[in-house]
């Protein structure tokens, strides 16, 4: 079963904050595909400060090419690193080169698993725009559904800010949407969320480092 981390927004505009936890999580989590699923419309936000879908989706798939191509560098020179770190183990210890997918019955196995990197896999970021085909409102936990549908042969990990992790119980069916799926939190300024994140089972990459820019600030320059 592949490991497909989804990571939400507006992106109005794209940032290097949102380009840098794309890459982080590419380069340290064992995931083997990234995408960015652009709203056309959050529930959450008033429309007139949104861009229109269409010039957000065309600056994010014009700003993710280059990107991509700086990311291959790096994801190359990392494995290079990997393959020297396995190399240097003895022969007869255990390399979780395919780590397996944890069952209902054991959640919190997952957060081991997923950090436990011997080879990035994944190798780029994928632009997402199942949303715009979709009916409004558009809510996370229908999208996700509607993924489950197309992909049965996926396990989908959210990706989220620490400052949306605590806004989640709040979502659509939030409840739900936490018990159902595997959450990655990023960390950010301001947020305390090791509690939350310990209920509900999600990963927090409190190692990560912290990126203070948001898109509602750039907008206001």
């Amino acid at each position: 079963m592949k490991r497909v981390a989804l990571y939400f927004g507006s992106f109005n505009p794209l940032h290097y904050g949102h380009l840098g936890i794309a890459e982080y999580i590419i380069l340290n989590c064992a995931i083997d595909r990234f995408d960015m699923v652009l709203s056309p419309h959050n529930p959450f936000k008033d429309k007139q400060i949104l861009a229109q879908p269409q010039q957000r989706l065309t600056a994010l798939k014009k700003a993710i090419f280059p990107f991509n191509k700086e990311l291959k560098q790096k994801i190359e020179s990392k494995n290079l690193q990997l393959a020297k770190q396995y190399k240097e183990i003895k022969p007869d210890t255990k390399v979780p080169n395919a780590p397996k997918v944890p069952n209902a019955a054991n959640k919190k196995r997952w957060q081991g698993e997923i950090l436990n990197l011997s080879k990035i896999k994944c190798n780029k970021v994928i632009v997402n725009d199942i949303e715009f085909h979709l009916s409004e409102p558009l809510y996370t936990f229908n999208t996700l559904k509607e993924l489950q549908k197309r992909e049965p042969d996926c396990e989908f990990i959210i990706v989220v800010g620490a400052d949306s992790i605590a806004a989640m119980p709040r979502w659509y069916r939030g409840e739900e949407l936490l018990k159902e799926y595997k959450v990655i939190v990023y960390p950010r300024k301001g947020y305390r969320v090791k509690t939350i994140c310990r209920k509900y089972h999600a990963l927090y990459l409190q190692d990560a480092p912290l990126n203070n820019i948001s898109s509602t600030a750039l907008r206001n320059l």
